[in-house]
Formats: C-alpha cells, structure tokens, sequence
C-alpha cells in the first residue's frame, strides 16, 4: 500500500510520474478505454456505452464537453476558429487574406435538415447594439463583393406553395409613441451611381402579399396616403397619390392627388370615371377649376357641365372665351351677365362671298343670307305705285329721342339715339316687326322723294300757270292803260 513514484521520491499520487510517459497501446478504466496511439497521434477516448465524451474542466466546472453521441458545449469563454484572441462567443477568422481564393471562413450545412432552422440566433435581453453584424471593409473590394447572399433555389416537386427568400418582421409595442424601421438601406459614396435597392425581378407588394403588378400598394382606412413624391430642396414641394374607401370624407373610390404643401386636393378621379383637377377639390368635385365627366362633357369653373363644353356656371362665374391673337391682341366672347337662355344653330357649309349670318325664324337657328340687293337676287312681284302712300306712313310717323335699357339693344345706355318705334313703324320692319328692316326703309326713303317730286312738279307746273297768267293780266293793264289815255 501507498504511492508509487517514478522519476519523484516524493508521489503525491498512487502513481506520480515526474517526466513524460509514452503508451503506444491503451489505458484501460473500469468503464471505459483511452487509447493513445502514437502513428496517428490520437486520443481516443471509449466510455464503453458507444457515447464516447471528453470533458475538460476549469476547478470543478466543466468548461468543454465534446460528447459524440449528445451535446457538447464550450462553457468556459470565447471560441476563437482561425484566432488566439476571440472578440465574441464565437469568432471566426479566414486565413483567406490575399482575396485570391474563394474559399468560406464559416460555412453551415444543413443538407439534412427538412424541418425547423438552419441557424438561429436570439436575444431576449439585448436593449441597444446589433443581435447580427455583417461587415466587409477595407479597400480591396473587387467587382460584385456582396456582404450578404441569400439564395433559395432548386425544383420543388409540391405545387401551390409560397417560399420566401428573406423574412424580416419589427413588430415593437410602444408604451407611448416610437418607431419601427423593419429594413434600413442605405448607398452612398460612389462616384458613378448609388442604388438603395434594385429588385431585378418579380413583383413589389407594399401592404399585399399577392403584387399584381410590378409596384402594387395597398391600403385600408383613411390613416395612410399611399404614395408621397417630395423634393425637400428650396421651392420643392410635396404630393401625395392614393385611392380612398368610404371611410373618407370624400368619398369611397377617388384617386386622389393631394398638394401636401399647399393642403388642397389637386386632382381627383371618381369611380365612374369622372375626372376633376385644379383649384381645392373636395367632396363631389366642388372647389375644381375644371370637370371632366365620362359621359364626355367638360366644366370649366362648372361642375355639373351640361353639354360638351359648358364654361361658367350660372350665378357664380359668367362664361368667358379668348381667343388670342398670334401677334397681340385678343378676343373675347363673353356671355351677358343676364344672359337668359339660348341657343345658337350655325348653318352647315361656309356661305357665299358677301353673304352674312340670319336668324329667319327668331329661333337661333342660322343660315346664310344674302346682303346683296342685286335684282337677280329678287323675285320682282311688281312696282309701288303710290309713291304718295309711302310719303304718308312717314309723315304720320313720330320720331323719338331715346336712351336703351340696361342689356337691351345695343346695350349702350349712355348715347341718345334718335329714331322710330318698331310698333309704330311697321312698313319700316321686318322679323314679325321687331328689328329695322333697311331695305324697306331705304325703299320707303326713296318713294317718299318720289312722291315730293312729283308734289314739287306739281307747284312748279302751278307756278308757271301762275306766271303765265301774270303775264297776260300785266299786257291786260297796259291796254288798259292805252285806252284810258
């Protein structure tokens, strides 16, 4: 009994050997072998049960378990693969330094796995850092370095799935107010070009799991706009694009252009296909410049336009047109601000030379009249005779000093015009007796002088009458005279 000391007078153990010990063989345990063999140079460690463990402990706690047949586990410190000063739990550093190689500093395969997850990583106390920290820097980037490749590919022999390249979630509760940024993109520094995100193909859904096209944004309520284009730069502006459900004060249905500067709805579309645009458009297009509507009429300043163009809007804004001259100048065609309601029939073809525009009927109806007083123009139904009937219609005519009522004739109110009236003069009249009829005027002028003419020849006729018997009652005085002498 007692220890056994080789190369030691003083063993601490049953057997204490002070230098080395060479076994080519095995060491034998009540459960289990050590082999140590010396051509390989391999530990091998047998615990007679077929799971065979090393465990290498740091006082009494075992800091490594290596177990071939359960877990094994690194509880001690760091883990350094490739590095003799690990920074984190595990560090893994490539010997790959030149970049002349493609060769994997960490590589995971999980060929066998068919369930569950490749790699997992997870904190339930981290407050502020990074859970996962990707880098690639330096300054001998080659073409394509990519600090992130995720690819999943291969023929799937199971139809009517959804498989997902990347998930990414940031579902955070807020005791009060905050925010949550679910992917952070950022590219700067290139000289060329700098792309935040580039999908290569496929389709984007913003708010839709199932994109129909190549940007689909969806949304619900009337909490989100859907689109906003902003230029934040000195005189930049800010819109925004969306289509609103029935929540909205403007209705369900309405693509709408809203001026986020300006707080005023610019452009709108209704679900009928009525199209509105300009102005502060609000509910059923009120406060728009101008209306389109599907059936094809369009408002100017008039919402409810009814015919193909209406412009002005009766009792708030009277209907103007301009035409602008190519040099200066211009024209406007303007609607009385009393203008009643009427409408103007143009004739079908251009009319002749010297021809003018005639409302025959006194129905707004138009044709081409002509002005010309051409016998040929005439059908002759024979001669007016009584010149002196003529002489008498003017003559028992009266003929007033007058001012026009306010937008009546020509709507000058301020000149005194002088001259007869419709109802009193009506051989002077034409179009049921309402406007001066020139020709017959003209024509009645002309009978009247025909018929002071001949009243002129007449005196005159008389007066040579009268001279003549002057005459023989002066030669009748002379003889007389003679006689009393």
């Amino acid at each position: 009994a007692g220890n056994v000391g080789i190369g030691t007078t003083g063993p601490g153990q049953l057997l204490d050997v002070a230098g080395n010990i060479e076994v080519n063989q095995r060491i034998t345990t009540g459960t289990g072998d050590l082999h140590l063999t010396s051509s390989t140079r391999a530990i091998d460690l047998y615990d007679g049960s077929g799971a065979h463990t090393l465990n290498i402990f740091t006082s009494s706690t075992n800091a490594v378990s290596l177990n071939s047949g359960g877990n094994s586990y690194f509880n001690g410190g760091n883990v350094g693969i490739g590095t003799t000063a690990p920074g984190g739990t595990l560090s893994v550093v490539s010997g790959n330094t030149t970049g002349l190689t493609t060769s994997s500093a960490l590589n995971l395969s999980a060929n066998s796995l068919t369930t569950g997850t490749g790699l997992y990583a997870a904190s339930s106390t981290l407050t502020s850092g990074k859970l996962v920290d990707l880098q690639v820097s330096g300054t001998a980037a080659a073409a394509s370095q990519t600090a992130l490749n995720i690819l999943t590919a291969g023929a799937n022999a199971t139809s009517g799935i959804t498989t997902y390249g990347a998930q990414i979630s940031n579902t955070h509760t807020n005791a009060t107010s905050g925010t949550n940024v679910a992917l952070y993109l950022n590219a700067s520094g290139a000289t060329t070009a700098n792309y935040g995100l580039i999908v290569n193909a496929g389709r984007v859904g913003i708010g839709s799991t199932a994109p129909a096209t190549r940007l689909h944004i969806a949304s619900s309520g009337n909490t989100e706009d859907q689109l906003r284009l902003e230029n934040t730069g000195t005189g930049g502006r800010a819109y925004d694009f969306y289509v609103t459900d029935n929540t909205s004060s403007l209705g369900g249905g309405i693509f709408n252009f809203y001026d986020i500067t300006g707080s005023a709805s610019r452009f709108q579309i209704n679900s009928s296909g009525d199209l509105a645009l300009g102005g502060n458009i609000t509910a059923s297009f009120a406060g728009a410049s101008m209306v389109v509507r599907a059936a094809g009429n369009v408002g100017i300043g008039n919402t409810a336009p009814g015919a193909i163009l209406d412009v002005g809007k009766a009792g708030t804004t009277r209907g103007i047109i301009r035409l602008e001259g190519n040099t200066s100048g211009y024209v406007d065609v303007k609607a009385k601000a009393a203008a009643g309601s009427w409408g103007l029939t143009l004739p079908g073809a251009v009319g002749s030379a010297g021809q003018q525009l005639t409302d025959a009927a006194g129905d707004g109806v138009t044709s081409w009249a002509a002005a010309s007083s051409l016998r040929s123009l005439k059908n002759i139904v024979g001669l007016f005779d009584t010149p002196s009937e003529a002489l008498n219609k003017i003559l028992n005519t009266n003929v007033y000093r007058f001012h026009y009522k306010p937008d009546m004739g020509t709507g000058d109110t301020n000149t005194e015009y002088v001259g007869v009236m419709a109802d009193e003069a009506p051989w002077a009249m034409h179009y049921n007796g309402t406007v001066v009829n020139p020709v017959n005027t003209l024509g009645y002028m002309v009978l009247g002088f025909q018929a002071l003419n001949e009243k002129v020849a007449k005196l005159q006729e008389l007066e040579g009458t009268i001279d003549a018997q002057g005459k023989e009652i002066e030669d009748l005085k002379q003889q007389l005279q003679k006689l009393q002498n």
